[in-house]
């Protein structure tokens, strides 16, 4: 038999070549409230609690998939993201807390510009995965237009069920017309091209591509590399800029005047990535750093 603290301890135990203990622990906690639907505040003041034998099988199973670096994201099926929860698949990168910066950046220029404007705002978010970044937006203002883009199909999936949710959760049924998915390849002009053909210039495009350099695999850890998908994260270390590039082209002829691109960025080319913009058609440039003080976004004024 298991008590809660006994359970906590193994999680701890079994992934110490993975995690530090405090995360460990964290895991733990979440894993037992999404399996015994128990508020993790019980887990501390109870800790000699039982549990049923029933409800300990698909704990344990979960130790063994984290285990073999399994995320605990797709364990248990979700993500919160800017206080919501997010339906995540292998499918989907897991939506990161420092991009929570870049939603936040988005919606401080929505306030500073658009506020009270009576304009059908339009928004396009490119590579958009789980929809974490867009949906967010839309969280805050669903009257205005969204187009999030991806490549995958699957992603497209999983980010059609985050916005059923959503709409579901916070009652935006009436909203839902100014939401569209489009399967299209943003490498691909003609691609774009085509997925964009009846539709207006954009206030405001969002966009969290691809940008690890095959290089930059050794720095990060197991649990990421076997897992989470590698269409959604690398680039080869000859062309680490090539979706700035082919980016800075659709801004340059979607974006409106006026309006603004937001991009998360590799750290190790902000430098380079800025630059794509310093030409005429863009008014301003400005690189941000993230909560651990990387140059983690880019915002171009046109």
């Amino acid at each position: 038999m298991y008590s809660f603290k006994d359970y906590i301890d193994l999680v701890i135990k079994s992934l110490d070549h993975l995690y530090v203990k405090d995360e460990s622990r964290a895991i733990a906690m979440r894993l037992l409230s999404f399996y015994l639907g128990e508020p993790s505040y019980k887990f501390i003041a109870y800790p000699q609690t039982i549990i049923s034998n029933h409800k300990i099988t698909p704990l344990l199973e979960a130790i063994d998939k984290l285990k073999e670096g399994v995320p605990y994201q797709y364990i248990v099926g979700y993500q919160e993201f800017y206080g919501f929860d997010f339906f995540v698949s292998p499918s989907v990168l897991i939506p990161r807390h420092e991009t929570e910066e870049l939603v936040l950046w988005v919606l401080e220029f929505i306030k500073d510009r658009f506020i009270n404007s009576e304009k059908k705002i339009r928004v396009l978010d490119l590579a958009t995965g789980s929809g974490a970044i867009s949906l967010s937006i839309f969280k805050e203002y669903p009257q205005f237009d969204y187009y999030a883009i991806d490549i995958s199909n699957e992603a497209l999936d999983v980010a059609s069920k985050n916005l059923n949710h959503m709409i579901e959760k916070l009652a935006l049924e009436s909203y839902r017309d100014n939401f569209r998915f489009i399967g299209s390849d943003i490498l691909d002009e003609s691609s774009i091209e085509s997925a964009l053909r009846s539709v207006d210039d954009f206030h405001i495009i969002i966009s969290n591509p691809p940008y690890v350099t095959n290089f930059q695999k050794k720095e990060m850890s197991k649990n990421v590399l076997d897992h989470e998908p590698h269409l959604a994260l690398f680039v080869e270390d000859n062309n680490p800029l090539i979706f700035y590039k082919k980016i800075e082209r659709i801004a340059e002829k979607y974006l409106k005047k006026e309006g603004a691109l937001f991009l998360e960025i590799n750290e190790l080319y902000a430098k380079e990535t800025s630059a794509l913009f310093d030409n005429v058609v863009y008014s301003q440039v400005s690189v941000k750093k993230d909560i651990n003080n990387k140059d983690r976004m880019i915002r171009v004024i046109k």
